[in-house]
């Protein structure tokens, strides 16, 4: 069993302070189950994939990064939506809220967010829907000092870390066409905090804002499955997406050399509602696969779940071991 030292957690932490490549905020092969959590704006997902509403939904995920790896990040995610039924000609607004914690080793992420979005239609565009979301939030940020094995016990660098709990804030607005496009814009983190205590500019560490885009559409092909006795979806989806990660002064390690974004690219296809397949590629050098089953309960009623496991799939980076991530959604009237 590898394990993460105090060498390994001290060089992460002055790898964000002097401003290369760090992870600030966690990742999420499933995103694309709950779009909430990288968009304030786009609350709602299910209704790209049927045009059946439910009000009510509670979304759940567990990632396990760098298997084998003590002390490797982990993060629990649980949400919920309530989106009230106005037709597809009239603004209205969505609500969520989302519970995360993300930890790795000594070091520990809790937030709670509430997130609110408003849309509306855009005039003589048939189908075409802005959306604008925000999200205001707590985040408890801790070290812990016990889990922090140190080679010179007298080392005053853990000491000067904050344990925080301070107000955040995330901004996010979306374009979709219908069930066909959609087009993602949003700043979480929109509030820069200092996580340390250090005198010199140079050796502190700042929780920074981010800036996501996210980009995908729906192709339809086979016969169309008409579920109530009318034309839902056809028989195959294919959802081509991209997920696009910008964080100011940062320097990116990725396929190519000074490349200024983090960039995650897959591809889903849908099969009658019941099951989706997908595989996908970032940067980062990481592959990914993923499995998910949906199971209408009733009419009304409906439950979904999924799996992921990514891979390291290039030479060039440090193989930290495989990742899994997990999800189960639960959607009522």
């Amino acid at each position: 069993m590898r394990k993460i030292t105090y060498c390994h957690f001290l060089a992460g932490f002055l790898l964000c302070a002097l401003g290369t490549s760090a992870q600030q905020t966690p990742l999420s092969i499933f995103y694309r189950s709950n779009w909430q959590m990288i968009n304030p704006a786009a609350i709602d997902r299910g209704l790209y994939l049927s045009r059946h509403h439910n009000t009510w939904m509670v979304n759940s995920a567990f990632r396990q990064q760098w298997i084998g790896l003590e002390g490797a990040p982990r993060t629990y995610f649980v949400s919920f939506e309530y989106c009230p039924e106005t037709g597809s000609t009239r603004a209205g607004h969505r609500i969520g809220g989302t519970v995360l914690r993300d930890q790795t080793d000594a070091l520990s992420n809790t937030s709670l967010h509430a997130n609110y979005s408003f849309f509306f239609p855009l005039p003589y565009k048939r189908g075409h829907i802005i959306h604008l979301g925000f999200t205001p939030g707590i985040v408890s940020s801790n070290l812990d000092l016990e889990k922090l094995r140190l080679r010179d016990q007298n080392d005053p660098v853990p000491y000067l870390y904050e344990n925080r709990l301070f107000f955040d804030f995330a901004f996010g607005a979306m374009y979709r066409v219908r069930q066909e496009f959609y087009l993602g814009l949003s700043v979480p983190q929109f509030v820069n905090i200092k996580l340390n205590q250090f005198d010199l500019d140079s050796a502190r560490v700042f929780r920074k804002p981010h800036v996501y885009l996210h980009i995908g559409g729906f192709i339809q092909a086979g016969e169309w499955d008409y579920g109530d006795k009318l034309p839902d979806q056809r028989e195959w989806v294919i959802e081509p997406s991209a997920w696009v990660r910008y964080a100011p002064r940062g320097i990116y390690s990725t396929l190519i050399s000074g490349f200024p974004l983090s960039l995650d690219a897959s591809v889903r296809v849908y099969r009658k509602r019941a099951l989706w397949a997908g595989i996908g590629y970032g940067t980062n050098g990481m592959a990914s696969v993923e499995f998910g089953l949906s199971h209408m309960m009733s009419k009304e009623n409906k439950i979904q779940a999924g799996i992921a496991y990514s891979v390291p799939a290039a030479k060039k980076y440090l193989n930290l071991g495989h990742s899994i991530e997990l999800t189960a959604s639960y959607w009522w009237w």
